[in-house]
């Protein structure tokens, strides 16, 4: 086993770079023999080879002969003093040298224990200091215990007087509510009585008093809050003078006089209380009033606002009424003025229904156009002016003088020629829904040269698609 571990540490790479000679005294540290050493090295053949039969004898000649030579040297040279050494000092004893040493391994002794007295001091004085610390730290920390158990009870009494404080105030204001109940009732039967009504009449008032409570324009619920507040004050006056004339008494006797102090006190601790509830019921009280007053000024801008509302709408309804009236009348005095127009240029005879159904048609346009006018927000300008440009155009077609009469003919042809006149005459008293000819160009059916008329201003304007 230890020769296959030597051979395995000869042969390691880490171990090439390293001598054979450390190698082996390694080996040799570690306790392995010579005979397994030479095992070892028998099996890496790293054994060294064996040594050459030396040949000693030329080396003892010369070694003679350099002895020979250096003895007739001495013998010749002549003889020269030798330097003055200094005399050695006299051995000491050894007694006085052991002391000596012992003495200085005991001052190197004194100098450790001194050292080691100093670390150890250091080190006590740390500990202590540390120990203050934990003390100091565990003392903060009860300290901010008892300081947090101080706050949380401060905090739980805090919360038990504002609980005490709401149940307080909601008992006050369910009382003060009853009282004004009481008042406005009380008040709505004295009227009643003071009118002398009947149930209705007793019904009536007590929705009136109802509405006065919730819509605060109560003068009487405000005088009944008035009046509750004069008799709390007064029964407080009242209780405060009472207290005084116990205080001024002056017991006779010992056993009086304490027991006369302890009914002073509990009358004196009452009367805080009372005094303090006495308070918040004023203020609850005052606060009642101020919410009955915003409540009624609100009802009343409501009102206000209202009637405000109402008289716009009316105002507008009037204005429209007004604005229709106004058109309406315009609308009548154009169609006069086309009227007289036309019988002044001689058009009337030959246009007595085309005027009016022109005239309604027109009005209707103009009522249409006013209307998108103010759809889309175009100004009542622009609509007038587009209306005037229509008009203008219907009145130069209607002022064009008929074409002259000619003689009736007779027979077939007369006949022929009749009608296709009267289908003239027909489009000429309907232009604006005059029929359109589907024949083909320069056919007949219409009469017309070239199939279908040339349409007239307003057609192209409002024509539809499929006719344009």
């Amino acid at each position: 086993m230890e020769v296959s571990q030597a051979v395995s540490f000869l042969r390691h790479p880490k171990t090439q770079q390293t001598p054979l000679a450390e190698r082996l005294r390694f080996l040799r540290a570690k306790g392995l023999t010579e005979e397994t050493i030479a095992e070892a090295l028998r099996q890496t053949d790293l054994a060294p080879p064996p040594a050459a039969a030396s040949r000693w004898w030329p080396l003892a000649l010369g070694g003679a002969a350099l002895a020979g030579g250096a003895a007739f040297a001495l013998r010749a040279a002549p003889p020269f003093p030798s330097p003055a050494l200094p005399a050695a000092p006299p051995p000491a004893p050894r007694g006085e040298e052991a002391g000596a040493t012992r003495e200085a391994q005991l001052r190197e002794l004194a100098e450790l224990s001194a050292l080691a007295m100093e670390r150890q001091t250091r080190l006590e004085a740390e500990v202590r200091a540390q120990a203050a610390a934990a003390a100091r730290g565990a003392a903060a920390a009860a300290a901010q215990q008892e300081v947090l158990a101080e706050v949380v009870g401060a905090l739980g009494a805090v919360r038990r007087e504002q609980e005490a404080a709401r149940e307080a105030e909601e008992a006050l204001v369910g009382r003060l509510r009853r009282a004004v109940a009481e008042e406005v009732e009380r008040a709505v039967k004295a009227a009643w009585g003071a009118r002398g009504g009947g149930e209705e009449e007793e019904e009536r008032l007590w929705r009136e008093g109802v509405e006065v409570e919730e819509g605060g324009r109560g003068e009487r619920a405000a005088e009944g809050l008035v009046e509750v507040v004069e008799v709390a004050a007064r029964q407080e006056v009242e209780q405060e003078e009472t207290a005084e004339e116990t205080a001024e008494e002056v017991p006779e006797d010992g056993a009086r006089r304490e027991k006369g102090d302890g009914e002073r006190r509990e009358e004196a601790g009452g009367d805080g209380e009372r005094q303090k509830a006495a308070g918040e019921g004023e203020e609850a009280e005052t606060r009642l009033a101020a919410a009955v007053e915003e409540v009624g000024q609100a009802w009343k801008e409501k009102e206000e606002a209202d009637k405000a509302r109402l008289s716009g709408r009316e105002a507008e309804a009037s204005d429209g009424r007004h604005d229709k009236e106004s058109e309406a009348a315009t609308l009548s005095a154009k169609q006069e003025g086309e009227r007289s127009t036309s019988v002044g240029t001689g058009g009337g005879a030959r246009l007595p229904a085309a005027e009016g159904e022109g005239a309604a048609s027109m009005a209707r346009r103009k009522e249409e156009r006013g209307q998108l006018a103010r759809i889309s927000g175009r100004g009542e300008v622009e609509a007038l002016a587009a209306d005037d440009e229509l008009w203008a155009a219907v009145r130069e077609e209607w002022a064009t003088p008929p074409p002259p009469r000619r003689a009736k003919p007779k027979g077939a042809a007369g006949l022929a020629e009749v009608v296709a006149m009267v289908e003239a005459g027909q489009e000429a008293l309907l232009p604006h829904t005059a029929r359109v000819d589907d024949s083909p160009v320069g056919g007949g059916g219409s009469g017309r040269r070239g199939g279908k008329r040339p349409a007239k201003p307003w057609e192209r304007k409002y024509a539809t698609p499929t006719e344009a």
